[in-house]
């Protein structure tokens, strides 16, 4: 593959992550051809992540075994062969996961070198997992900062440097992503979504939505109910 600068020899196991708002070529090599998995998307957001992602000049991803980007590629793919009906919103959840966990992978290296045995600290590790196992309820900058024995000004700088996002930020994220699955189907009422989700209100389950998405949940719901 290669820009207007640069060539890159990619192998098995690892992803270019592009701007295609610049040009690029890409072929096989003569001696070793192969085959690639690829997914080309855009979007309000895709400019932030593009720049979030490769701010440290990285493009290029080896991908662990354990990687669940893979998966999410094939997930997207058998969405296309099925022909699911809530295809456009299904799609859409598995790109922003996609994106989250090369967010994460890029996190593990400085200036493009990897760093194999990256993880996060066991305080942000320990609010994350926290945070996905009580998003149901209110959950408070204090109470995080007393189970990880930091102050919460420190925990909250700590945090946003290793995640990108405060520990409220990343609690509505989930919240949010959890209630886009909820939306599509008819069972709940959203102000049982919101609630579900531990929002205080309807409101408030509304505000911070659009804030995320562009549109509220009702016209979520009804763009993806036609």
């Amino acid at each position: 593959m290669c820009n207007q600068n640069e060539k890159y020899l990619i192998g098995p196991g690892q992803l270019a992550f592009l701007n295609l708002k610049e040009p690029y070529k890409y072929y096989p090599h003569k001696k070793d051809p192969w085959e690639i998995l690829w997914i080309y998307f855009g979007g309000k957001d895709a400019a932030w992540y593009y720049q979030l992602i490769t701010e440290k000049n990285r493009m290029l991803f080896d991908l662990p075994e354990n990687s669940k980007i893979s998966g999410l590629f094939a997930d997207i793919y058998h969405l296309y062969e099925q022909k699911d009906p809530f295809i456009d919103i299904k799609t859409s959840c598995l790109i922003t996961n996609i994106l989250t966990e090369l967010y994460i992978e890029s996190m593990k290296g400085i200036k493009g070198k990897k760093t194999p045995d990256f993880e996060y600290p066991d305080p942000i590790r320990a609010v994350i997992d926290f945070i996905e196992q009580n998003y149901f309820r209110r959950i408070t900058l204090t109470e995080l900062s007393a189970i990880t024995f930091l102050s919460p000004y420190y925990l909250l700088r700590l945090f946003k440097k290793y995640t990108g996002f405060t520990p409220i930020e990343y609690l509505n994220k989930y919240r949010i992503d959890f209630s886009k699955k909820l939306l599509i189907e008819p069972e709940l009422t959203i102000e049982q979504i919101s609630l579900n989700l531990g929002f205080n209100t309807h409101s408030y389950f509304s505000k911070i939505f659009k804030k995320s998405t562009g549109i509220t949940p009702e016209q979520f719901r009804k763009n993806y109910m036609r």
